[in-house]
């Protein structure tokens, strides 16, 4: 009977670990509630222009953007760890999706590859979950993904002109496009153009005016000065405006739209086309590509066609919200669990991937916007979901009057705030390599494309990591005895135990005809393996050949006891080491030369 109480509480921290809910649930009060209901609106107020956009931008009807803004809310209310990340469609992920989302000989576009690899990206980051390896994300370094989501912002963006001018039939080929656009800048739509740019402004200036709201929020609330009532009531219209402003610019770009429309002049605008107001059905993603009754592409085709994009989509998805939910964990002094979260996410897109969703993961955007907002707990997604599913629902009939110079000015405002070009000064005085990491991810996922240039950088990051090891850091010095010292710095492992040898062989080489006693300092060494331990051996019987000694220190527990294991005398510093080579029999200085 003792054991029960122990039983108990084992069962509901494994309860809680595998359903965060149960967690925070039962300490739920209505004061959260209104605070997660404030900052859910606000956030779906946001996620349903822009996922209009990214579906966009994802070369997919615009419907496929809000299929995909609604699931992943629902299911990460259950298991998620983060009260602030916010899942949905982003620009990364729908520009991935826009490559990988082609059929070879296929003309028209189609959502089947696009909802194959959001059931996929399910599949592999919940088996990673559930594998515990959430540990993964450590291995990619910051420079790497700067430089991947600097790219992605401009490709994004200029993926945007030619919807901003009004032209057609431009390639998605960034360099390609360029050229493109450029050849038919004459064919710009002036009324395209300048609703686009004007939409930015708006857009610009609203961002501007809630930042100084924030800012003058917090100041008061430093000084705990007395705002007049008036006051805080502008600023929490303003700030109700500014955070809905997506929403608010589409909306009266429509308007616009609609008026011109009813007085035959709707084709000034370049609008979206008409699409399927209905809620999607709820039903197994597709496995094959139909043409009607023909089978156009089977399921191994499809696998052929979208490839490597199984491995990169997921990958990409899991770093860049686990990378989200710890910025913002950080903030709100709180942990996640990394593993946790790739099974949230991937049982968000396997979800995702029955109502017709391409891959999601988290928006930063709206994770910020949910974090400013007061978000208490997950459950601020189920009212982002539902205003998402009263859209669809209500308001799908009215999408076909979006002008798509609108959507693309949300698009190029929102991704221009994920460039981080100022890194590169503070790279170029911290460190060369970073830098030349940063510099190879952006260029080759600019030229190649982003799928390409975070596989570039990651291979050229572990390069430079794997270089390291090689060089774990060796000095070599003369002790006054006569003795020379090659000190370790670090940890030492196989692929610097090579280097080791080299270097502890250079130090006993002939000086003026003889040769000197050498010592291994590993006392600042935290690890060794198999591969240094044999070639500390091939060394003494090296130096042995030459009538010389290896003494080998060592400080740490777990390497002074695999040394000794292998049957290596070990010392306890240097000087003890000298000790013993005076004490040896015709022990000296210096050692003649063996020839």
């Amino acid at each position: 009977m003792a054991e029960l109480p122990l039983s108990s509480d084992r069962c509901c921290s494994l309860l809680t670990a595998l359903l965060p809910i149960a967690g925070w649930l039962p300490k739920y009060d209505l004061q959260k509630l209104r605070q997660d209901a404030v900052a859910g609106l606000t956030v779906g107020l946001m996620v349903i222009p822009q996922g209009l956009a990214y579906a966009h931008v994802a070369e997919l009807p615009v419907q496929y953007g809000l299929y995909s803004a609604f699931m992943g809310p629902f299911v990460y209310c259950l298991l998620g760890t983060s009260k602030d990340a916010s899942l949905g469609p982003t620009a990364i992920m729908s520009l991935l999706t826009a490559s990988y989302n082609a059929a070879p000989g296929v003309t028209s576009k189609s959502a089947v590859y696009a909802v194959l690899m959001c059931f996929a990206c399910g599949i592999v980051q919940f088996l990673l979950g559930a594998m515990r390896l959430g540990v993964i994300v450590n291995f990619i370094s910051l420079p790497v993904v700067s430089g991947f989501t600097t790219s992605a912002a401009v490709t994004i963006a200029w993926s945007q002109v030619k919807s901003l001018l009004g032209l057609r039939g431009i390639s998605n080929w960034l360099p390609l496009s360029v050229y493109e656009i450029c050849r038919d800048i004459g064919r710009t739509k002036v009324w395209d153009l300048t609703l686009g740019l004007s939409c930015m402004a708006l857009l610009l200036v609203l961002m501007k005016i809630q930042r100084d709201i924030s800012k003058a929020s917090r100041i008061d609330a430093t000084e705990d000065g007395d705002v007049h009532l008036g006051v805080r009531s502008s600023r929490a219209f303003l700030a109700i405006v500014c955070s809905g402003r997506n929403a608010l610019i589409v909306a009266c770009a429509s308007l616009v739209a609609f008026s011109l429309k009813s007085v035959d002049l709707g084709d000034k605008l370049t609008l979206t086309q008409k699409v399927d107001s209905r809620l999607p059905p709820f039903r197994p993603p597709a496995f094959q590509l139909m043409n009607g009754t023909q089978v156009v592409r089977d399921f191994w085709q499809i696998v052929g066609d979208i490839g490597i994009g199984f491995a990169v989509v997921p990958f990409i998805g899991l770093v860049e919200s686990i990378a989200i939910a710890r910025v913002f964990a950080r903030s709100g002094n709180y942990r996640i669990d990394a593993s946790q979260e790739l099974i949230a996410i991937g049982l968000s897109n396997l979800a995702g991937s029955f109502v017709s969703s391409y891959p999601v993961t988290g928006s930063f955007t709206r994770t910020a916007i949910n974090y400013q907002s007061g978000v208490r707990t997950p459950a601020g997604g189920i009212f982002t979901g539902t205003l998402v599913l009263l859209a669809l629902a209500l308001l799908g009939d009215l999408f076909q009057f979006i002008p798509q110079a609108a959507l693309a000015a949300v698009i190029i405002v929102a991704v221009l705030q994920m460039t981080e070009f100022r890194m590169l000064r503070r790279l170029w005085f911290v460190s060369k390599t970073d830098l030349l990491e940063w510099l190879v991810t952006f260029l080759v996922s600019l030229a190649a494309g982003i799928q390409y240039g975070i596989l570039c950088g990651m291979g050229l990051s572990f390069a430079f990591l794997l270089y390291r090891y090689t060089r774990p850091g060796l000095e070599t010095s003369t002790q006054s005895s006569g003795l020379a010292v090659v000190t370790v710095k670090s940890a030492v492992r196989f692929p610097a135990a090579d280097g080791l040898e080299l270097s502890l062989v250079a130090a006993a080489q002939p000086s003026e005809g003889r040769v000197r006693h050498v010592c291994a300092d590993l006392s600042l060494a935290t690890g060794i393996d198999f591969a240094v331990v044999e070639a500390l051996k091939t060394v003494r019987e090296r130096l042995r050949l030459l009538s010389a000694r290896l003494f080998v220190v060592a400080r740490q527990p777990e390497v002074r006891q695999i040394l000794e294991q292998a049957g290596l005398s070990v010392f306890e510093s240097v000087q003890a080491a000298e000790s013993g080579l005076s004490a040896s029999a015709g022990a000296s200085e210096v050692t003649p030369l063996i020839t």
